[in-house]
């Protein structure tokens, strides 16, 4: 049956010669992948992989069978309001990793209205980050995100219990032998995000100590959640932001 919605791009790949298949998380239909045929072939005609980036929300016309593994876009047209216009590298690698994120986290391929809303708004946001909030921009997803799937941090963070406990998904009074523990500046930036604080410049070092306890977080809570492969290059993107 034919069926219209919107879908946020997440990865797209090369089929074929001329052909692409695009990953999107859809308003209606949570995760699908879409076959579109001849998008990279040299006519003027038809769906062009361009429309396909990362990040991009996008209008379509698909094809929708309950089911299948891979469905067909019958016609689709860019979400005007919210367009990826900025070529930053620095944002771009900020979208990559969002997305691998939600890949690596949402297998279900089912309705999640509210996930899809917040997904889209962020992804809209990053395009007008400030050189004073873009470093943080991770970290401040991961946390939203995994309060979105089921994973909220509960925010018990006291002097008696500062350090972030990634096992319990809470502070705790001391470091544990299980090392699933955070020292105190990666705690105390957590806590900071999580209640919305103010915050000034932090070190690098402490950054991608954050992000990096973050996901082990979530990998302990999903089962063969996997790598994330893009946070390697986020961290050389973002080094001196």
């Amino acid at each position: 049956m034919q069926k219209n919605t919107e879908g946020l791009v997440l990865r797209t790949i090369k089929y074929g010669e001329t052909s692409i298949i695009s990953t999107l998380f859809t308003r209606d239909f949570g995760i699908q992948a879409y076959l579109i045929r001849g998008a990279r072939s040299n006519r003027k005609t038809g769906i062009q992989a361009n429309y396909f980036q990362i990040g991009q929300i996008l209008n379509i016309s698909v094809d929708y069978k309950p089911g299948k593994n891979l469905h067909y876009i019958k016609e689709v047209r860019l979400n005007s309001k919210n367009a990826i216009q900025s070529q930053n590298i620095v944002k771009q690698s900020i979208i990559q990793y969002c997305s691998e994120l939600v890949l690596r986290c949402v297998k279900e391929e089912e309705k999640n209205e509210s996930l899809f809303s917040f997904l889209a708004l962020f992804f809209d946001k990053v395009s007008s980050l400030t050189k004073e909030n873009v470093a943080l921009a991770p970290i401040h997803f991961t946390l939203q995100f995994a309060a979105k799937i089921g994973f909220e941090i509960y925010d018990n963070h006291s002097e008696s219990k500062p350090f972030f406990d990634a096992l319990h998904g809470s502070f705790c009074a001391e470091i544990s032998e299980n090392a699933y523990t955070s020292d105190k500046e990666v705690s105390d930036l957590i806590q900071r995000c999580l209640s919305g604080s103010s915050l000034s410049a932090i070190r690098q070092s402490v950054r991608e100590k954050t992000l990096q306890d973050l996901i082990r977080f979530l990998n302990i809570q999903i089962e063969q959640m996997g790598e994330i492969k893009s946070v390697a290059i986020l961290h050389q993107i973002l080094h001196g932001e």
